[in-house]
């Protein structure tokens, strides 16, 4: 497992890292001996219930590969203990955090599933979704745009396909997690939004309070996400009832 060991290792494995994910290469350290279990997912640290959403999605983390699917759980994980630590006005412990962080990103940068658009999205997105809580963006205005970039070519093929099929909120998550990420709002037409629209639709939430129950089946942790989150779901809210509103019209001619 990834030890964090004193400020100087966190300053040159952020430093691999951050470089990693801005130039698309493999971070050049912990090339090997890395240990793909999970880091603190099993360890009983915390304990949550996302009903009824649960059963669904712990069925989908098992199916994927059991290297990307323990990254998952690991982040769900830390993403749960993240909004109980602000809940309660606790702080995780640096050495704890830097042990995390570490771990998982390693980990993720480590894979590839070049072959399989499915596994291939999730674990960009979990790359991204990493770099909104463990990478900050200083002295650069897109330092990991290669990073963006990869997830949105990822999702877009996943769009595309018509033979795989992702369960609703995990669609919801990815597109909104797009929207969260983006550089620039995607237009209303654009793929990206037509997505997220698809998305809010088929998950039947209409108000933004029941959006994160969704979400947090997955991963996400309220004061990072939620302003930007809350932003694009309810853009995507206005943009299908005023689509209702045109179908109804239509219909009365």
């Amino acid at each position: 497992m990834l030890i964090y060991k004193d400020a100087i290792s966190d300053r040159k494995n952020r430093a691999d890292l951050g470089l990693a994910l801005r130039l698309g290469n493999r971070a050049r350290l912990f090339r090997e001996g890395i240990a793909w279990d999970c880091f603190i997912a099993d360890r009983g640290v915390i304990r949550c219930s996302h009903e009824p959403h649960e059963a669904q999605i712990h069925a989908f983390v098992d199916a994927l590969d059991p290297k990307l699917g323990n990254c998952w759980k690991d982040l769900h994980a830390f993403s749960c203990m993240s909004n109980l630590a602000y809940q309660t006005t606790r702080k995780l412990s640096p050495d704890i955090y830097n042990e995390i962080s570490i771990s998982i990103l390693y980990r993720l940068t480590h894979l590839s599933f070049e072959d399989d658009p499915l596994q291939g999205a999730i674990r960009t997105g979990l790359l991204t979704f990493s770099s909104t809580i463990f990478l900050t963006r200083q002295y650069m205005k897109q330092p990991y745009e290669h990073l963006f970039d990869l997830f949105s070519r990822a999702l877009f093929k996943l769009c595309q396909s018509t033979s795989i099929i992702v369960p609703r909120p995990i669609m919801l998550w990815l597109m909104i997690l797009y929207h969260v990420v983006a550089y620039k709002e995607p237009s209303p037409e654009d793929w990206q939004s037509v997505w997220l629209d698809k998305a809010v639709s088929l998950t039947r939430v209409n108000t933004w309070p029941q959006a994160p129950r969704i979400l947090k089946s997955i991963m996400w942790v309220d004061f990072v996400h939620d302003a930007l989150g809350k932003k694009a779901f309810e853009a995507a809210i206005q943009r299908l009832e005023r689509l209702k509103e045109f179908a109804i019209q239509y219909a009365s001619l």
